[in-house]
């Protein structure tokens, strides 16, 4: 779980945790009210755009599983 909090996204990402990362996008989801369909497209999307052997998640389920680990009940 620690591992996850200080992991960068990618090698050379100074600003964003896997879990940084994963929380911000999540609160985007819940304010903007997107569908699960809609938040996995942009997860895939955003795997894609970053650079190879970056960490983020492109499922959903993984994602709440994560951030539900770390008690930010989802």
């Amino acid at each position: 779980m620690s591992n996850d909090a200080e992991s960068h996204l990618y090698r050379s990402s100074t600003n964003f945790t896997r879990v940084s990362t994963m929380l911000r996008l999540m609160n985007l989801k819940a304010m903007n009210g997107w569908t699960d369909k809609s938040f996995i497209e942009l997860l895939q999307l955003l795997k894609d755009m970053l650079p190879e052997g970056n960490t983020l998640s492109n499922r959903n389920y993984e994602v709440k599983k994560i951030l539900l680990s770390y008690g930010n009940g989802i």
